[in-house]
């Protein structure tokens, strides 16, 4: 959802990365400017997942909940295996009753389900007063989250600073194959820089072409709307609305303001004097002038949405004074979830918790800088998790890793797992059986104290 075309105006503007390689630059971008915080804090807005992972279920040909909940529950995995800290943002109370003429839904069967499988792996939860999307581009702004993980192009309106947009399309060609962890990077900066869009011209473009608020005017595309804001148009009206609604609170001069700017963007659009339209649009000029346009209560919608931005907990910071902190997941949770929810059991849940989850679990330790590694034993050894490494050698990756990669060897791990298995509360199948698992981990993301693991083993493999 979102602002009607904002996507394909900003296409130019946004960078292809892993999620890895993503928090990696920021992490070094931190480093560079000398900020405290070394480990990206990453905002998701958990509705537009949950929106996601369930039409995935349904493309699968699955209804039930179960389909929905196993992606999601696979995108934690993901998630698990990227040295960053994750907090999902939920809608509040105060968000709006209606988006696009349709009654929103408050109560959805998931948000308990998930809220607790979040914790369950040691990320943040956090509950907005009014719309996530609102909250996240908040908490961007303030420096509390490094980016916003959301396809909802609102946020950029919002005027978050960093997003990074998961890649919904997947080319045909199996030569240009899309890795499922790769998203479009975009910042305000380089949207302003490439597409010549201000936080004004977003303001003006969603307010023109429609959105989730409002339907835009009838017949003004994103061309028109880009031309309008090419005329600047979009930062005079930013500017007058934050000058006289937000800052002195003058009604009258800003309803004088309006009346003004709405006349001169009618004269653009039947005299095209700028040039930035392909033809003269009287009708549009017509249209807007016998109208309301724009409307207050959307205009305030975006300019100033409810967020905790004046919350005392966020001014003080002690909201999110824990969100960088790496927690180990809970894995006798995961294991009890998996029963309940995904109807893993018996030998199936042993057998999926060692082939699709412990391998997610080892490299967030690896990552993790509370994870100790002791060379005599081998084992590794975090707060509450302990593996014992049995080999490391350094391998070529192969397929798209390889070129995402440049070719360059990365450790491979080889794993006793036995005691995840115990600490799930299961019981290994074979009492003497230590299950061994393999998985490769990226050298760069390696915190500097783990570096030194591949000393003990042959680095060529």
């Amino acid at each position: 959802m979102g602002i009607s075309n904002l996507w394909k105006i900003v296409s130019d503007a946004h960078q292809r990365k892993s999620l890895n390689q993503a928090a990696y630059d920021m992490r070094i971008d931190a480093s560079l400017t000398g900020a405290d915080r070394v480990i990206p804090i990453l905002g998701v807005d958990i509705s537009v997942c949950m929106d996601a992972c369930i039409a995935g279920s349904i493309r699968q040909g699955i209804h039930s909940q179960s389909g929905s909940l196993q992606i999601f529950f696979n995108k934690l995995l993901l998630y698990a295996e990227v040295r960053a800290t994750f907090v999902f943002v939920f809608d509040g109370p105060d968000r709006p009753a209606m988006k696009r003429d349709h009654a929103v839904q408050h109560d959805v069967w998931w948000t308990k389900i998930v809220m607790d499988l979040i914790q369950m792996f040691g990320f943040k939860v956090h509950e907005a007063p009014g719309e996530a999307e609102a909250e996240l581009a908040m908490l961007n702004q303030i420096g509390a989250i490094d980016a916003v993980l959301s396809t909802d192009s609102d946020t950029l309106v919002f005027g978050a600073s960093t997003i990074l947009k998961a890649i919904t399309t997947r080319p045909r060609s199996a030569f240009k194959k899309i890795a499922n962890d790769e998203f479009e990077v975009y910042t305000r900066e380089y949207i302003e820089k490439t597409c010549h869009l201000s936080q004004g011209g977003l303001l003006l473009f969603a307010l023109l072409s429609g959105g989730d608020y409002n339907p835009g005017i009838a017949n003004c595309g994103a061309i028109i709307s880009m031309a309008m804001v090419k005329c600047g148009f979009g930062d005079e009206l930013h500017a007058a609305a934050n000058r006289c609604l937000l800052t002195t609170v003058d009604e009258d001069a800003f309803s004088r303001f309006i009346d003004d700017w709405r006349e001169r963007m009618c004269n653009e659009l039947a005299s095209n004097t700028h040039g930035h339209l392909s033809c003269r649009r009287p009708d549009l000029a017509n249209t807007i002038r016998s109208s309301d346009f724009p409307k207050r209560d959307i205009l305030m919608a975006y300019i100033s949405p409810v967020t905790s931005e004046r919350d005392p907990l966020t001014i003080s910071g002690s909201r999110f004074q824990s969100w960088h902190l790496f927690q180990e997941p809970s894995l006798a949770q995961i294991a009890n979830f998996c029963r309940m929810h995904l109807h893993w059991n018996g030998n199936k849940l042993q057998k999926r918790l060692v082939q699709r989850v412990f391998p997610s679990i080892v490299v967030r330790m690896l990552y993790s800088p509370t994870t100790f590694y002791d060379s005599n034993t081998n084992i590794l050894r975090g707060p509450t998790l302990h593996v014992t490494v049995n080999n490391v050698a350094w391998k070529k990756r192969k397929g798209y890793l390889h070129e995402r990669l440049k070719g360059v060897r990365q450790p491979s791990f080889k794993v006793s797992v036995g005691t995840l298995l115990l600490l799930s509360g299961i019981k290994p199948m074979d009492e003497s059986q230590n299950p061994v698992i393999s998985f490769f981990a990226l050298q760069y993301e390696l915190p500097d104290g783990l570096r030194s693991i591949s000393n003990n083993f042959d680095r060529e493999g």
